[in-house]
């Protein structure tokens, strides 16, 4: 047992370490080598049974040790991975901040020190740890940084650290360089949204085609199977077709750059869905149209309850190039931060949601509330616009800065905002499919059921008499909850291409609602068409 501890805290302790936060990884063995041992011999007993007296498939809850095994991993992976993000997204704009800094003779550790509201969620965090060696281990600045550095996952990050470091080390304070690599990893970030294009086309269009093709080669196996074999098939399809939803949102996430943007989860809006699918699957209907009203119930209230929360954060979103092409342009002139936001509301600039964000921080800072206060009063989630005002609060409580610097910002963030939206045209035919799949998969299922009892639009000479029937009530309710299953989770896919979060549950309400007309109009729609 001391062993498998030692080995287990090994495989622990490199992950931990670009985790960038304090882990007890001692206390993390000890009580997944319990519950392992817990868990093997009732995980052990369990799979025999079921495997003998259900399916032998069932052998496989033998592996629960295993999942126990790998779970802190996984975790301490997942927030390794969010860590990068994160860095990816904040690198430039703190590199904009730490350039600010360094032109009224703060350096590195200074500006991570000096970090506060949580506007730099990653940074902030890391900055605790940067400063916590040198207050409490008694270790010098530079070696607190050289450390941070060595255990960042982002490994561009990690060699703008050490460069700077060297540099430092050899001729002092050096804010071009910081100047210098903010550019590039605007560059970077903006270069990551032109490869999620492709990406998020490649990801989209593949599994979406195999989601689609999936459910029409088990109904094709209809003409040759046996009603058993075809609702076996069915089965399959319906608890497959989710994952494969799961996995492609998994891929998606994995090669979107962080956004920063979030949406709220109102705990209403599940118990809605819930309530809706429950009351219709109790009154007769059937569990594929009782799951797509559950997920249109959930899906509108979710929407409901945050649509206001949603438009307020794109009209940030699409008004910020604008502003930050007025901040920099203004700036030029010698105004300061103060003097800008003023005269733009008294001229009233901006439209809209935008333009009343805008007067309310010019009213707060009339009356003589800081800058940083007037901006957390606004309330706004974007990350790009709490960034940018940060880097503006910066600037006019220290008088650091310079022209060049917010013209580097304002470029990005045009850049960054045309790149985005380039990515949701190009993959908007692609989320039209996803809504219009439900139709096309029931479609074919009614037309393949007038074919195989020799309808009007059945093939001279073709029989299927050694087919399974279509037209059977109770396989027509699964090829329903089989759709369902392929079409539903698509519409989260779809959330996360056309809003980068899944959250955004406008697309599965247009998915659930499309399935559910589906159902209504498929037969009717086929009928009408001569199928039958």
């Amino acid at each position: 047992m001391g062993a498998f501890r030692r080995h287990y805290s090994g495989v622990l302790r490199p992950v931990v370490a670009r985790t960038g936060v304090s882990y007890d990884i001692e206390r993390s063995v000890t009580v997944t080598v319990r519950a392992m041992v817990l868990v093997l011999p009732l995980s052990c007993a369990s799979a025999i049974v079921l495997g003998l007296l259900v399916d032998p498939a069932l052998l496989l809850v033998a592996a629960a040790p295993g999942a126990v095994y790998a779970a802190p991993g996984a975790a301490l992976r997942l927030r390794v991975a969010e860590r990068r993000a994160r860095a990816e997204e904040e690198a430039a704009y703190f590199l904009c901040y730490v350039n600010i800094m360094q032109t009224v003779g703060h350096d590195l550790y200074h500006a991570f020190a000096m970090l506060r509201g949580g506007i730099f969620r990653s940074m902030e965090r890391d900055s605790r740890e940067i400063v916590k060696r040198v207050r409490v281990l008694g270790v010098t600045r530079a070696e607190s940084l050289s450390r941070y550095a060595d255990g960042h996952p982002y490994g561009k990050f990690r060699e703008f650290v050490d460069g700077y470091l060297a540099k430092t080390a050899s001729v002092g304070g050096v804010p071009e360089y910081t100047a210098a690599k903010a550019g590039f990893f605007f560059g970077e970030y903006a270069g990551a949204w032109r490869r999620y294009e492709r990406s998020a086309q490649e990801i989209f269009s593949g599994i979406m085609m195999v989601s689609i093709i999936l459910p029409m080669m088990i109904m094709l196996s209809a003409m040759i199977g046996t009603a058993g074999s075809l609702g076996t098939l069915m089965a399959a399809g319906t608890m497959i077709s989710p994952l494969i939803s799961v996995l492609m949102i998994a891929a998606l996430n994995s090669a979107q750059p962080a956004t920063g943007a979030t949406l709220p989860l109102p705990a209403a809006a599940p118990a809605a869905g819930v309530l809706a699918g429950a009351v219709l699957y109790a009154a007769g209907a059937g569990a594929g149209m009782a799951l797509a009203a559950a997920l249109l119930a959930a899906s509108a209230a979710n929407a409901a309850l945050t649509w206001r929360a949603a438009r307020r954060a794109a009209s940030v979103d699409a008004a910020l190039p604008e502003f930050a092409r007025d901040i920099t342009e203004m700036s030029r002139t010698g105004s300061n931060v103060r003097s800008i936001l003023t005269e733009q509301a008294r001229r009233g600039a901006y439209r809209g949601h935008f333009g009343s964000v805008v007067s309310r921080m010019a009213a707060d800072l009339r009356v003589g509330v800081p800058l940083e206060d007037a901006v957390s009063r606004t309330g706004e989630g974007s990350a790009r616009f709490r960034f940018l005002m940060f880097l503006l609060e910066r600037t006019y409580s220290t008088g650091g800065g310079s022209p060049a610097i917010f013209s580097m910002i304002s470029e990005f963030i045009g850049g960054v905002h045309q790149a985005q939206e380039q990515v949701r045209r190009s993959l908007a035919p692609l989320c039209a499919i996803v809504y219009a799949s439900p139709l096309l998969i029931l479609g074919i299922a009614h037309a393949m059921s007038g074919m195989m009892s020799g309808g009007a639009g059945a093939a001279p000479g073709v029989a299927f008499s050694g087919g399974a029937d279509l037209g059977d009530p109770s396989l027509l309710g699964g090829l329903e909850l089989m759709a369902a299953s392929v079409a539903l989770p698509m519409g989260f896919v779809a959330a996360k291409v056309s809003s980068y979060t899944v959250r955004n549950m406008v697309p599965p309400a247009i998915t659930s609602a499309c399935t559910i007309l589906s159902m209504w109009l498929a037969p009717a729609l086929v009928d009408s068409l001569g199928v039958f």
